[in-house]
């Protein structure tokens, strides 16, 4: 939640592969601090070990982008779903921890952290061992054999490791968040991940309420993470097939019914429950893969595309953990009708992406190199370039870049 914003930086100063690395390495680090908490009765080193594996879910959340990144154009949708599915192996969790639990005799869950640093590690192998998308960067413009603008101008915002950012670099990032298709894709990413995680957490507390056992509440959880992943094997076709701004339209009345069902029928039975979490997982997946497609396809330049997204999901997991905090308060009060509550704000975003959707406006930019008055040679780029920008439909994002022409410079705003 607090590490967005430093990870950004350090993506574009160190690089995302050690960014990464670093981010798994502090993680395995926790889990040995929760061991060592878990054997001494340390409540404190408990905690806070389990803060530290916090950097590697920050690591994890910007998967879907780099693999957008690396992915040709067509299959730009297809590369985010399937990362998200990866997502999947969560289901797994609660079982590796039950069946870890006592491992180590005499010291319950020592066994339990463990394993995680296990996976931690196991992380920390394969962030260093994975390709991203600022690796051919690091050699820089002039190195790479550039010349003309880029090598007068000393590389601009190329986001390679090891290059600053231009001083502006903040403030155009503050100006993005002010066009609109990029505030929808904001907007959409955090309130989906927030109602989400509201009604996911609320479920078990009204499932006991209404007199199930505990172990029924482990099953509907369990279906509704799959609901959640699952639907990645075939979302990133269809959110390519109806366009990702149609996607989280979609997902938002998906969820929007799945939260109805569990209060629409007063004995509220335990299918109803099951089967409201599960749409619930197939809706937040459908407008989550939509509004990342927006934002990997944003044409800002790369450095200021990372702070962008690192700080999106900042704020996403932020707004997560303010709904689960506040979750036990809210039932507390309004009982079974708190699921009212998160419907009607559901309803409230999906009437957002909507206005979103049909308003006649700009999405996310394509720029278009179109030629150049100064005529050709060295420089010629950098005194005479124009671009025009020529926006994407409302209905869809673009997801196809337009190469400028040889002698043409491509500028931002």
């Amino acid at each position: 939640m607090l590490v967005g914003g430093p990870l950004a930086w350090c993506e574009r100063r160190f690089g995302k592969r050690a960014t990464n690395v670093a981010c798994y390495a502090a993680a395995a680090a926790g889990a040995a601090l929760q061991v060592v908490g878990a054997a001494e009765l340390a409540p404190a080193a408990v905690v806070v070990g389990g803060g530290m594996q916090g950097f590697s879910y920050a690591a994890g959340q910007s998967c879907r982008f780099n693999a957008a990144a690396l992915a040709p154009a067509a299959d730009k949708a297809k590369a985010v779903s399937w990362t998200v599915l990866g997502g999947a192996a969560a289901v797994l969790g609660p079982e590796v921890a039950r069946m870890t639990l006592n491992a180590v005799p005499g010291a319950p869950y020592v066994g339990s952290f463990i394993t995680a640093g296990v996976i931690q590690l196991a992380g920390l192998v394969c962030s260093g061992l994975v390709v991203y998308d600022d690796d051919g960067a690091k050699a820089g413009p002039a190195e790479a054999g550039g010349s003309g603008a880029a090598a007068e101008g000393g590389g601009g915002d190329s986001g390679a490791p090891g290059t600053d950012a231009p001083k502006d670099g903040d403030a155009a990032v503050a100006g993005s968040l002010a066009t609109f298709g990029i505030v929808g894709a904001v907007v959409a990413t955090s309130s989906v991940f927030c109602v989400m995680a509201a009604m996911m957490q609320t479920t078990p507390l009204a499932m006991l309420d209404a007199g199930f056992d505990k172990s029924m509440t482990v099953w509907v959880t369990e279906g509704h993470i799959l609901g959640m992943f699952l639907p990645s094997l075939v979302s990133g076709r269809f959110v390519r097939w109806v366009g990702a701004q149609n996607a989280v339209v979609l997902g938002w009345c998906v969820l929007c019914v799945g939260g109805a069902l569990p209060v629409v029928d007063a004995q509220r039975p335990a299918w109803a429950y099951f089967a409201g979490l599960v749409l619930i997982g197939v809706g937040w997946n459908l407008a989550y893969v939509g509004a990342s497609l927006m934002l990997a396809s944003t044409t800002l330049p790369p450095a200021r595309a990372a702070t962008l997204k690192r700080l999106t999901d900042g704020l996403a997991v932020t707004l997560v953990g303010c709904c689960i905090l506040s979750t036990g308060a809210i039932f507390g009060a309004l009982r079974h009708d708190a699921w009212w509550l998160y419907v009607g704000v559901g309803g409230c975003f999906l009437c957002l992406a909507v206005c979103h959707r049909l308003a006649d406006t700009p999405d996310i930019p394509r720029v278009v190199a179109v030629g150049t008055r100064g005529g050709a040679g060295k420089g010629a780029a950098a005194k005479g370039a124009t671009t025009a920008v020529e926006p994407a439909s409302s209905a869809t994002v673009q997801m196809t870049s337009v190469p400028p022409a040889a002698d043409a410079k491509e500028t931002y705003d």
